[in-house]
């Protein structure tokens, strides 16, 4: 799973300009420091761009795109009024989300919306993703016994990181154009 979302990050590694960020690294937490330009529900910007609503109670990352961001965030918490079920039923109630602006982007420029918007997606997956870090220090340390002719076969090298939160959008950047 985390090789296909790698594979659509390597696939716009070169239109990447606001973070250096990249699928093999990131965490949970840091993704959540990605998370730098938090606004409430009533200063949501009017703008266009790439936005994140981050559920500290669950974990849950949501990521998506509008030509308007603060009608965007409007849709989303209209409470099942007029959709019960489907793209926005995650979305019970405003006060375990927090709601940040990840890019602006002009809304006459599609193209680099759907494919910014595509890579934060493939970002928040890979957030919350099974993976195996690596220990540095225990990677110092084998470094150094294998230097001396030391065995270091005894040193957890890789630490297992289980997945934490979830990513529950479900555009899954589907409207990007292969190159």
């Amino acid at each position: 799973m985390v090789k296909e979302y790698n594979k659509l990050a390597s696939r716009y590694n070169q239109l990447l300009q606001a973070t250096s960020l990249h699928p093999d690294d990131i965490t949970y937490e840091r993704f959540c420091r990605e998370l730098r330009y938090p606004y409430t529900f009533a200063s949501m910007p009017s703008r266009s761009g790439i936005y994140a609503y981050h559920n500290v109670k669950t974990g849950e990352i949501y990521v998506g795109q509008s030509v308007n961001m603060k009608t965007r965030l409007a849709q989303h918490f209209r409470n099942g009024v007029k959709k019960k079920t489907g793209h926005d039923a995650e979305f019970k109630n405003t006060r375990d989300w927090k709601y940040y602006v990840l890019e602006f982007i002009p809304k006459t420029d599609k193209e680099k919306l759907n494919e910014r918007e595509a890579y934060w997606i493939c970002l928040a997956r890979a957030a919350v993703a099974n993976k195996k870090l690596l220990d540095k220090k225990a990677a110092k340390e084998a470094l150094k016994r294998v230097k001396n002719g030391e065995d270091f076969h005894d040193l957890q090298i890789g630490v297992e990181q289980k997945e934490r939160g979830t990513s529950i959008n479900k555009t899954r950047g589907n409207n990007v154009k292969k190159r």
